[in-house]
C-alpha cells in the first residue's frame, strides 16, 4: 500500500502530465493553463475548520488552484454535498514518541518524529447544496451500510441556517497594489535595481533583485500589469531568500535543484500573492518548468514535501521582516 507521500505524489505527476499534455498537443495553450497554478483567492483554507494550509498543504493547493476546500464532512457541516470523488488528498502530520537507550550512557531518551497521512478533500467548485431530498437518499446510503456491516449508522449534522458562501473578493486599485508590493519588498531590505527594461531576475553574485519600473509591465489575457508586477517581484524575492546568508538553501544534484528553486520560487510567489489579496497567475515564462517538476518528481516521494518546507520557511522570514505581518495561517 502507497505511503501519504507516495500517494500524493502520484496525485501530483498525474495533474502535472495532464496539463504538460494539453500544451503539447496543442489542446490548450499556456496561457490557458496559467489558472491551476495561481487561481488563489485569498490564503487557501479549510471553510469548516478555518485552518489555514501552510507547507506541503499550502504548495498542493497552489498546485490545484484551490482556494476553499474541505473533506466530506467538513462540506456537510457547512451546507454542501459531495457526489464527485475526491479533487486531490493533503497531509497530515502525526507526532510519534518513542523511547531508546543512549548505549553511552545507559539512560533512556525519548525521541519524538512526525509519520504522516493524507486524507481527501474537494475543492468549492465540486460540490453542491444539501437539500432535503440529497440529505434522506444520504441516510439512507448510511442506514444500509449499517445493516451490512453491524455497525451503528451514521448520522447527518444539522443543516446550517445559512450555507457557507464563496468570500466576495473586490479587486484593488492597480496604484494600491503597486505600492503595498513594493512597501513588502522595501520592507525586506533586499537590494533591488529598477530598472527601463524587460529583464526580470535575482542574481546571487551581487545579492540583488533585478527589476522593471512598475510602469513597464502590461495587462496580459490572465492578469493586470499590477497583478503581473506583484507575482514576478514576488519570485524574485522568492529566489532571494535562499542566499547563504538567509535561508541558505543547498538543493541537491544540480539539475533537480534548479527545477525545485524554480517550483520553491513560484510557491512563494503564488502564497504571498493570494495573502496581499492578488489573483496571480503563473509566469508565460515559467510554463517550461511543468515538464522538469515531473522529471524532478521522478521517483523521489518527498520533492514536493522538502520543497513545501522550504516555502513556509521562506515565507516565515519575510514575514518576520515586516513591521505589521500578515495573517498568519492557523
Amino acid at each position: 500500500m502507497a505511503n501519504a507521500n507516495e500517494k500524493i505524489t502520484d496525485q501530483v505527476k498525474t495533474k502535472l502530465a495532464e496539463i504538460s499534455e494539453a500544451i503539447r498537443s496543442g489542446s490548450a495553450s499556456a496561457e490557458e493553463f496559467q489558472m491551476p497554478f495561481g487561481g488563489l483567492t485569498g490564503s487557501p483554507h479549510n471553510v469548516d475548520t478555518g485552518h489555514h494550509a501552510t507547507g506541503s498543504n499550502a504548495l498542493l493547493c497552489w498546485i490545484y488552484g484551490v482556494s476553499h476546500y474541505s473533506t466530506y464532512d467538513g462540506w456537510l457541516r457547512v451546507g454542501y454535498q459531495v457526489t464527485t470523488p475526491a479533487d486531490f488528498h493533503l497531509v497530515k502530520p502525526k507526532p510519534v514518541t518513542y523511547e531508546k537507550e543512549n548505549k553511552q550512557t545507559g539512560e533512556t531518551e525519548t525521541h519524538t518524529f512526525c509519520r504522516f497521512s493524507s486524507f481527501p478533500v474537494w475543492a468549492a467548485a465540486s460540490v453542491t447544496l444539501r437539500t432535503a431530498e440529497s440529505d434522506a437518499k444520504t441516510q439512507a446510503a448510511w442506514n444500509a451500510r449499517a445493516k451490512r456491516t453491524g455497525k451503528p449508522a451514521k448520522q447527518l449534522p444539522p443543516m446550517p441556517q445559512t450555507p457557507w458562501s464563496p468570500p466576495v473578493i473586490e479587486r484593488r486599485p492597480d496604484v494600491e497594489l503597486q505600492q503595498e508590493v513594493k512597501q513588502y519588498l522595501a520592507n525586506t531590505g533586499a537590494a533591488v535595481n529598477w530598472i527601463d527594461g524587460d529583464r526580470a531576475c535575482y542574481m546571487p553574485s551581487l545579492d540583488e533583485i533585478t527589476l522593471p519600473l512598475p510602469d513597464r509591465f502590461r495587462d496580459t489575457k490572465t492578469a493586470t500589469a499590477a497583478q503581473n508586477l506583484a507575482s514576478t517581484a514576488l519570485h524574485e524575492l522568492g529566489h532571494w531568500t535562499g542566499h547563504s546568508s538567509r535561508m541558505n538553501r543547498k538543493l541537491s544534484q544540480e539539475r533537480k535543484a534548479y527545477s525545485q528553486e524554480e517550483l520553491i520560487a513560484e510557491g512563494i510567489s503564488a502564497i504571498l500573492c493570494a495573502r496581499l489579496g492578488v489573483e496571480s497567475t503563473m509566469r508565460i515564462d515559467h510554463a517550461q518548468y511543468i515538464a522538469s517538476w515531473l522529471q524532478a518528481l521522478g521517483n523521489d516521494h518527498n520533492f514536493i514535501f522538502n520543497s513545501g518546507a522550504h516555502i513556509a520557511k521562506a515565507i516565515e522570514y519575510l514575514d518576520a521582516l515586516q513591521p505589521t505581518q500578515l495573517d498568519q495561517a492557523a
